[in-house]
Order: structure tokens, then sequence, then C-alpha cells
């Protein structure tokens, strides 16, 4: 499962980004950009974080530079498992 908010985000855009995760049961979560291109196809996985089954809210930052090919950004929260995540 995952959630997500998209951008208008050209390739080449460098900024920087900051979150805080908590999970919840058996799950591996992923905190994260994906550029995109033209036709929303992903070109791209930039890790910002990861937690795992029962997790406190973790804080991370990290300065990303999008990829070629990029029109468009989606920072996600990828889950896989059985459990809760938050962003």
């Amino acid at each position: 499962q995952a959630a997500h908010l998209v951008f208008e985000a050209p390739a080449g855009a460098t900024f920087q980004i900051s979150g805080a995760v908590k999970s919840k049961g058996n799950i591996k979560v992923n905190f994260a950009v994906q550029p995109r291109n033209d036709s929303w196809t992903p070109v791209g996985f930039l890790q910002v974080g990861y937690v795992q089954n029962d997790a406190d809210w973790q804080t991370f930052t990290k300065t990303v530079t999008l990829s070629d090919g990029s029109k468009h950004a989606a920072i996600i929260l990828y889950v896989e498992g059985d459990g809760e995540a938050w962003l």
C-alpha cells in the first residue's frame, strides 16, 4: 500500500525534505521521493527514511536531486505487511 502527494518538479531540481515516521505491527515502511516523467511513470526512487515493525516516531531529513526525465515528483509512504504507519 502507498499514500502519496504529487507536485511539479523538473529534472535536476534539488530540495530538502524532512518528516517523521511511526509504525506499528509486522511491517516495513519507506518514506521516499519518487520522480515521475510526463506520463506519470516513476523514473527513480529516493529513500528519505525507513522504519519497521513497532517503531516510535523517527525524524528524517535528506537533500534530494531529481533524476533526468523528471517532470513531477511524489512524496510517498510505502507500506508492506500487516500494521499501520504514520507520516
